[in-house]
């Protein structure tokens, strides 16, 4: 599977598309990634961090774009 990531606001669409499909709850996932769970909230409800923001502005300007793909190990 390979996601293109076109806008900030695609970071928490993806996570939560996968984290749904894992089984897993928000608590779960955040207290495996060290995040608390109203951030992970927050993100998948497409409330993006000006972090998130400004690395895909970054990579548009460069020409570039995120992609996130399933990872085989």
């Amino acid at each position: 599977m390979t996601v293109r990531i076109y806008s900030a606001s695609d970071v928490g669409r993806i996570i939560k598309d996968r984290r749904i499909s894992a089984g897993l709850t928000q608590a779960e996932v955040a207290e495996m990634a060290g995040i608390n769970r109203s951030y992970l909230s927050e993100l998948e409800a497409g409330a993006t961090s000006a972090q998130v923001e400004r690395l895909v502005s970054l990579l548009k300007l460069l020409g570039l774009r995120l992609v996130a793909v399933e990872a085989d190990w």
